[in-house]
């Protein structure tokens, strides 16, 4: 039996993306934009190719290599003082920070009906494993307060 195409009404449309649309609350999504913001002009500078548009419209193509995901969070994961990015050195950043710069990427992909691979989410879980570690042994070694 085949079935027929069934088109929905916008006002039930409207009412399932009201639904979604309240699955983060209006701090996490400004949150999560702020570190997409910054993800985005990281890209710009360092992976050109993955981002298309101009300026304030720029967009990240997705879905992105997992290498390219893996680079900015490796780029971000130390910072100076003045909360710059160093590649070696300065404090390495919270776990917290880091999980939710991960959650605001898994986010864009949700936000935008990407699926994001397996391999992709591997990947980011395996580097929070080697984050997480590094900072508990910062930690134990004094280098950053408890």
């Amino acid at each position: 039996m085949l079935r027929s195409v069934v088109q929905i009404s916008q006002a039930h449309r409207s009412l399932a993306q009201e639904v979604i649309d309240r699955q983060i609350v209006e701090g996490t999504k400004k949150t999560y934009a702020n570190n997409i913001l910054h993800f985005t002009r990281w890209l710009v500078e360092h992976y050109p190719g993955c981002v298309e548009g101009e300026d304030e419209k720029d967009e990240i193509i997705l879905p992105l290599p997992s290498e390219v995901i893996m680079a900015y969070m490796a780029s971000i994961q130390r910072r100076n003082e003045d909360k710059t990015p160093v590649q070696h050195g300065g404090k390495l950043i919270a776990v917290s920070t880091m999980n939710t710069i991960g959650s605001s990427i898994a986010n864009l992909y949700r936000s935008r009906n990407v699926i994001q691979s397996d391999e992709q989410k591997l990947c980011v879980k395996n580097f929070m494993a080697g984050h997480r570690r590094m900072v508990s042994s910062a930690k134990q070694g004094g280098e950053t307060p408890i």
